[in-house]
């Protein structure tokens, strides 16, 4: 009978254990937090044209997501490890405007991947100014409105732009007529303010559009601050 006792007993210490170890690998049993926010919860002055908003939590987070704001909200995206959530404008911020962000207003949407909500709702802010230093296209070869483009296979574009430009980029290249795109050979920073673009074989005689800030895909092009270039910025040219 005692060893029968003493066999319960360890069986019950094992499964305590691995009660406490399974709770242990699934972050804080409180439930993530709000890690931080980008611009800065509480800030002012931020420019009219920030990139984005991007909220970090504590934890690898489940991919939903539910909040109530005068944000003109765009699109909401996650980093690949779904700990930051990037809240997109598609417009020009008002001026002198605080936006706030009070995330899980009703119940569960942020939550951690097992599923366990905001330890707490949490209300977020940002008060814009009244001024933009917003990048813009200085130059592009061929210029917007260019005719007699080559159409080969290995041919090249260069965009400057007027500032200093973080890595990332997102454009679309394609026929003006319908949006079929045109096939991307290779892309390029030249320099922190000049990118390539080496394009495939296109047809001749046609006019195309090398959209810049395609609203919806990549990594936009920003400034070193964090600014974004104009969404849908761009340059129009003619094949030979």
């Amino acid at each position: 009978m005692k060893n029968f006792l003493l066999t319960i007993a360890s069986v019950l210490c094992v499964v305590s254990f691995a009660s406490c170890s399974a709770a242990g690998n699934d972050g804080d049993p409180a439930g993530p937090k709000v890690a931080g926010m980008v611009p800065a919860d509480g800030s002012s002055g931020i420019d009219l044209n920030y990139a984005e908003v991007a909220i970090t939590f504590s934890e690898a987070m489940n991919g939903t997501y539910s909040f109530n704001s005068n944000f003109p909200v765009g699109d909401v995206r996650w980093n690949n490890d779904n700990t930051t959530c990037y809240i997109i404008s598609y417009s020009e911020f008002s001026s002198n405007t605080t936006y706030t962000f009070d995330l899980n207003p009703n119940g569960p949407g942020f939550a951690s991947a097992s599923g366990r909500a905001l330890e707490t709702t949490s209300t977020l802010s940002f008060t814009t100014g009244t001024t933009t230093n917003q990048p813009t296209v200085s130059s592009s070869s061929p210029a917007s409105g260019a005719t007699g483009v080559s159409a080969a296979s290995g041919s090249t574009i260069t965009v400057d732009f007027s500032q200093s430009m973080l890595s990332g980029y997102s454009f679309r290249l394609e026929k003006a007529i319908d949006g079929t795109q045109a096939d991307v050979l290779s892309i390029q920073w030249l320099d922190s303010d000049t990118l390539q673009i080496e394009y495939d074989t296109l047809e001749g005689s046609t006019d195309y559009d090398l959209i810049l800030n395609s609203n919806g895909s990549g990594q936009y092009f920003r400034n070193t601050d964090n600014i974004r270039l104009e969404f849908e910025t761009t340059i129009s040219f003619t094949t030979a």
